[in-house]
């Protein structure tokens, strides 16, 4: 599945605290697929009660470019203001899953008794989560020139559970067409589960 979504890694490389509540920064790499770049990438916290919505911007994300799993000398930050992403789409906005792949028709027609239920059966129920009054996000959408076969270094903010668990990030590579209305679709690249990214050993706060 790795090599289908991702190409090669999909790891969870640093987290900057684990203090319930607490202001926190993680930091994931993944390579793109080896023939198509993606248009954009979807992260997503699939932990109950963590929250980016407040962190999604291009003051808190950041995004490098180079390297490879072993050696990430050589990278360069994405400067924003070139990165450009889709004319309907920022370069980084809070979402939740729903609002990016409502879309995708692949999971109209998978669930069993409701949608997205099949996402939640391999990866938890913490992945999907729905919009909430105060309009929180439980996950971010990056948008622009990604490269093919090419790794990148994901880091982003956010606010910590109020209780304990383990925190995990889940990707998915997507690809985007627009409707004849205007309206901007998204759908998920490759395998329709998405990769949850392992911890990276020795580069994960525990």
């Amino acid at each position: 599945a790795a090599a289908v979504a991702f190409g090669l890694v999909c790891r969870l490389v640093s987290l900057a605290s684990v203090a319930l509540e607490a202001s926190n920064t993680a930091a994931v790499e993944f390579t793109t697929p080896f023939a198509v770049a993606p248009d954009g990438v979807l992260a997503c916290l699939a932990t109950p009660g963590a929250d980016m919505a407040a962190f999604a911007s291009t003051a808190f994300v950041k995004l490098h470019a180079g390297g490879d799993q072993f050696n990430v000398s050589g990278t360069t930050e994405v400067d924003w203001a070139t990165f450009s992403g889709a004319s309907s789409v920022g370069a980084v906005e809070a979402v939740v899953v729903p609002d990016i792949l409502g879309n995708d028709f692949y999971y109209a027609d998978s669930f069993t008794n409701y949608r997205y239920d099949d996402l939640d059966a391999v990866h938890g129920d913490g992945l999907v989560v729905r919009r909430n009054s105060s309009g929180a996000g439980n996950c971010l959408i990056v948008s622009g020139n990604f490269a093919a076969n090419t790794r990148y270094e994901l880091s982003f903010s956010f606010r910590n559970p109020a209780t304990a668990g383990q925190l995990r990030v889940w990707l998915a590579p997507l690809t985007y067409q627009v409707h004849t209305s205007g309206q901007l679709l998204a759908f998920v690249r490759g395998d329709k589960n998405g990769l949850m990214c392992t911890p990276k050993q020795g580069r994960v706060a525990n």
